[in-house]
């Protein structure tokens, strides 16, 4: 009888060392954060003009997005690919190229705004942000 209730516990751990395994797995494979939508993100720097809201653009701040995807005076929290977190947002301007789910960061130095190229991100969006 403890013979097979050790057997019992053998083939219990087993299980749920190989459970544990196909979710790590899993988790390396998608790193969306969870309530997240996937975007492609380019960057943009000084245009000499206010944002399509008025407000002068930001470093950190300030992203541009399609109104018809992302209102402006949203709060968009984006992650990157690997699902580390980038910061909190506030779509703030559009552009002509912005179709979609495009999110363009705002970066000061032309040359940093270059080498960020084309990712994707993951990003929340947060209505009736007021501020």
């Amino acid at each position: 009888m403890q013979d097979k209730i050790r057997w019992g516990i053998i083939i219990a751990i087993v299980l749920i060392v190989i459970a544990a395994a196909a979710i790590r797995a899993q988790a390396g494979q998608d790193h969306q954060p969870p309530d997240t939508i996937k975007f492609e993100s380019t960057a943009y720097c000084e245009t000499g003009d206010p944002t399509a809201s008025g407000k002068w653009p930001r470093e950190g701040v300030t992203v541009a997005v399609d109104p018809d995807v992302i209102p402006l005076g949203s709060a968009v929290m984006i992650w990157d690919e690997s699902g580390e977190w980038v910061g909190i947002y506030e779509a703030q301007d559009t552009g002509r190229l912005i179709r979609g789910r495009i999110i363009d960061l705002y970066i000061q130095d032309y040359a940093e705004c270059i080498d960020y190229g084309r990712q994707t991100v993951f990003a929340r969006v947060i209505t009736d942000v007021k501020g």
